[in-house]
């Protein structure tokens, strides 16, 4: 059960299986492969990222240069600033990042995971249901949603 007490968030488990099951070519499976490691793109752009060139990053975006930064590792990165409208940000890992102020509300996070990252201010796309953040946030589980797109 979530539920919000004041200015807290709070979780309880409970004996009913509240989120849906993944099966076999569900609307879930956006994700790609949840099971490959994050890395370390050798991608100028992600290098961009990964130094806090935030701005230099998004002005190059614009310009209509394009990265993959699927399955990207951004552990530690301050993202602050980002513009990541039309990313695809599928598996990566934004561990203990700062991501406050992001809109990723038409961005792709099926599969990522957020653990432990500030996320005040941050808006997620409307497909992505809090019980799903939330436990990204405080357990590390990859965020699964119904993909938009199809």
């Amino acid at each position: 059960m979530l539920g919000v007490l004041g200015n807290s968030i709070w979780f309880r488990a409970s004996n009913h299986n509240t989120l849906p099951p993944v099966e076999e070519n569900s609307r879930f499976n956006g994700a790609l492969n949840m099971s490959k490691t994050p890395e370390i793109k050798d991608d100028e752009l992600y290098r961009l990222l990964r130094e806090g060139e935030i701005e230099e990053f998004n002005t190059r975006r614009a310009n209509g240069e394009t990265c993959d930064l699927t399955g990207a590792d951004f552990r530690s990165v301050d993202l602050r600033g980002l513009n990541a409208e039309g990313l695809d940000l599928s598996n990566c890992y934004f561990r203990m990042s700062n991501l406050r102020g992001i809109d990723f509300s038409k961005t792709r996070l099926q599969g990522a995971s957020i653990h432990g990252a500030q996320i005040s201010g941050t808006y997620f796309p409307t497909a992505l249901d809090a019980r799903e953040i939330l436990l990204s946030l405080e357990h590390g589980t990859r965020m699964r949603y119904p993909d938009p797109a199809e």
